[in-house]
């Protein structure tokens, strides 16, 4: 399994800034037709985006700690984005 797609365990689903997700991330990923029609709950939406585990399982993996996370820092220590 790839690093990013790792579970990290024992991390609060509330260590993810959903607030953010929900108005910034769909909107700009995603045609605004398709999010209409798309009724999904947010647990939902963050799993096939694989931001977490899964729907019933919202523990954050390393993906959704680097993209959402509100300190990724505490949870990944020496994270940082390198560009090339």
């Amino acid at each position: 399994m790839p690093f990013d797609a790792r579970p990290l365990v024992g991390v609060p689903p509330e260590s993810l800034n959903i607030a953010m997700f929900k108005e910034e991330y769909p909107p700009s990923a995603f045609d605004p037709e398709v999010l209409e029609i798309n009724a999904r709950p947010v647990e939902e939406r963050l799993a096939a985006l694989k931001m977490v585990d899964s729907a019933d399982d919202p523990t954050p993996i390393v993906l959704g700690m680097m993209t959402l996370g509100r300190i990724p820092l505490d949870y990944l220590p020496n994270f940082f984005v390198q560009f090339l």
